[in-house]
């Protein structure tokens, strides 16, 4: 079951998202677990930075991105991440900081990465990078 904004409930998140979900950063911020469908204009709640984990197989699913490294925010979030490939992996969970934007822009500019193909569009919208969470949640050696 899916709740609100296409946020996973805590029992679907278990298995895929057992590592994300005890991941905090260093201020106790825990990562929010999403599923395949969530857009960022649904999570976004003017904070600037959003410490998100995906499902892996998010980038064989359907969805759309809008853009390339800015992307617009109807984009689905799981799908702009597998499309930026700046995310770290633990088992099949993808794990990254997306910053939203100051300001609107207008234009997204699509392009194709090793798997995923994002796509053009002209329509003014909040948009958002990709980082790695390399120092928010940092891999045992």
């Amino acid at each position: 079951m899916i709740l609100n904004n296409g946020i996973l409930s805590t029992v679907e998140a278990k298995e895929a998202h057992v590592i994300a979900l005890a991941c905090q950063t260093a201020n106790e911020d825990l990562l929010l677990p999403l599923s395949c469908e969530t857009k960022f204009k649904d999570i976004d709640s003017g904070m600037v930075n959003h410490k998100l984990a995906c499902p892996k197989s998010c980038a064989k699913e359907n969805g759309t991105a809008y853009g390339t490294v800015l992307y617009h925010e109807s984009s689905n979030v799981c799908m702009s991440m597998a499309h930026s490939e700046q995310y770290d992996e633990v088992g099949d969970v993808m794990m990254a900081v997306v910053m939203r934007s100051k300001k609107q822009s207008a234009e997204f500019q699509g392009s194709a990465t090793k798997d995923v193909v994002s796509d053009t569009l002209d329509q003014q919208g909040w948009s958002y990078t990709i980082s790695k969470m390399i120092d928010v949640c940092p891999k045992e050696v």
